[in-house]
């Protein structure tokens, strides 16, 4: 039983770890991004 509770807290903790994962490489991206628009704009 003590099992069965610790599998299911890391699943949950899992999927929260792979939300959060996934939501800094999506503001990472944003920022890679915004700072290669500012470097056109900068050329320009």
């Amino acid at each position: 039983m003590i099992f069965i509770y610790y599998s299911l807290d890391y699943i949950i903790k899992n999927r929260q770890y792979k939300e959060d994962a996934a939501r800094i490489l999506k503001e990472f991206e944003n920022i890679r991004k915004n700072q290669r628009e500012e470097r056109k704009d900068y050329e320009k």
